[in-house]
């Protein structure tokens, strides 16, 4: 019933500007018999045919290690020196930084966060890999990949100050992380925050010692803090 919904508010939608098709799911599961149906309706299958393709593997139930390749840029950024055998990122030394950005689902502001982090990207030299992904009809997510050969400082060099320029950059921008990894615990701002300063007394009754995850999940001065008050 989701399904059928969301169909007639496309329908509603995009009618007056659009022909639209829907195919079946024994259709759409399939990208060689869904491209071959776009020729059918007159409509070019070539500009699609890398994108379906390389789609396909993530619709399986496990991610192939060619999916995987290609989920961290392909051949040209991680540069294997022999065919992939496994879908753990470690075992062929591959270099992947996330990054989850929040923003107003907004054009203009989904605009300027996308040009602000594409820019970012291409003028340190990495592939701008950009995903969209809705939380509500009111906000989304930016999520970044910085993919790169862990098997190169020069490029681990360069993605971790790539990282945290993005990083500063847009929270500047008053996009802040949905979540962060280590490497991004130090911007978060615990002065005056009634949310850290509840981190940090719960991180003081769980945690005294700082055990569990060490300089996670908690801003690096609301860690010192906690840590001076034992």
């Amino acid at each position: 019933m989701a399904v059928a919904a969301h169909r007639e508010e496309l329908e509603v939608a995009l009618t007056p500007t659009a022909n639209l098709v829907f195919p079946e799911p024994e259709v759409a599961s399939d990208p060689q018999v869904l491209a071959a149906a776009l020729v059918k309706l007159g409509l070019p299958a070539g500009p699609f045919d890398e994108t379906l393709r390389r789609s396909d593997p993530f619709a399986a139930v496990e991610l192939s290690p060619q999916a995987l390749l290609m989920y961290v840029g392909g051949p040209a950024v991680q540069q294997p020196t022999e065919p992939p055998t496994s879908t753990n990122p470690l075992d062929h030394n591959y270099g992947l930084y996330f990054l989850w950005i929040t923003c107003p689902a907004l054009g203009s502001e989904v605009r300027q966060l996308l040009d602000m982090v594409r820019r970012q990207l291409i003028e340190q030299g990495f592939p701008p890999l950009l995903t969209l992904r809705f939380f509500t009809g009111r906000s989304l997510m930016l999520v970044v990949r910085v993919v790169f050969d862990r098997k190169q400082e020069e490029r681990r060099n360069a993605a971790r100050a790539c990282y945290q320029r993005m990083l500063a950059a847009t929270l500047a921008a008053g996009y802040p992380p949905s979540r962060t990894g280590i490497d991004g615990m130090h911007a978060l701002n615990p002065a005056g925050s009634t949310f850290w300063q509840v981190v940090r007394r719960l991180k003081e009754a769980l945690d005294p010692q700082q055990i569990l995850a060490p300089g996670r999940y908690l801003p690096t001065s609301a860690t010192a803090e906690a840590s001076s008050s034992e």
